[in-house]
């Protein structure tokens, strides 16, 4: 059965946001509270039982377990659950008609390429890349071949959640992958 995931996102950003520039946020009851009656408006729209919530809190202390056993430096894609202290500062960009337009740097950082090559001129050969969500894979294999370019082999693969198709395309690259939840498909 297909699910809709709810992530915990909101909490976690605003709360940084907040901090970075001096925001007062809503209590952290608030954000339950309307987590809670978004779930319950999907409920409606999807069905009852067809909405999952993941919380930060899981994903981060899955990806501490998963990276314990990883012994080539981990490069994360993600700033809200890793804690690994390398990164590759990337948004996942739309045009004006809300289509996908792939990868991009974040603001005010450097470029990937740029980002890519200052790993290298660390001295990194072979890396595992993390991320929070594979969706279709399309983001993890353009980084992944862009890293090859460099001569930095990615080994592995770690997710938050992963959905089908995008965990078999990197798999079928031939790249292991390791998540801490897995879905088929998803809504």
């Amino acid at each position: 059965m297909k699910k809709f995931i709810l992530s915990e996102d909101i909490c976690v950003l605003l709360k940084r946001w907040g901090d970075t520039y001096g925001f007062v946020v809503p209590s952290s009851e608030f954000i339950l509270q309307l987590r809670e009656r978004l779930k319950s408006t999907l409920e409606g729209i999807f069905g009852t039982g067809n909405i999952e919530c993941i919380t930060a809190q899981n994903l981060t202390a899955g990806a501490h377990e998963l990276f314990q056993c990883v012994q080539i430096p981990i490069v994360s894609l993600d700033k809200s659950y890793s804690s690994a202290p390398l990164k590759i500062e990337i948004n996942r960009a739309v045009n004006e008609a809300l289509e996908d337009c792939g990868e991009v740097e974040r603001f005010h950082c450097l470029s990937i390429v740029e980002q890519i090559r200052i790993l290298k001129n660390q001295g990194l050969d072979e890396i595992a890349l993390f991320d929070d969500v594979i969706f279709s894979g399309n983001g993890i294999l353009k980084i992944v071949k862009l890293c090859e370019g460099f001569g930095i082999k990615v080994a592995l693969v770690i997710t938050g959640i992963g959905i089908g198709n995008g965990v078999k395309r990197i798999q079928d690259y031939g790249i292991p992958v390791r998540y801490i939840y897995f879905y088929e498909q998803v809504i």
